[in-house]
């Protein structure tokens, strides 16, 4: 058991440099490999939505 965690970084627009992250946490061994790579998708897409407020 235990926890496992995916994060995708937030890049400043202006200067490409990571000014943050968004992450998930949840129980290891709980989402298959197809699941895991739909929502690091999602995580990135996410990152990018807030990238584009700054």
């Amino acid at each position: 058991s235990g926890v496992a965690s995916l994060a995708a970084p937030v890049f400043h627009p202006g200067i490409g440099e990571v000014v943050g992250a968004v992450s998930i946490i949840f129980e290891h061994g709980q989402y298959d490999e197809a699941a895991l790579s739909e929502m690091a998708a999602r995580l990135k897409v996410c990152a990018g939505q807030i990238a584009s407020t700054l």
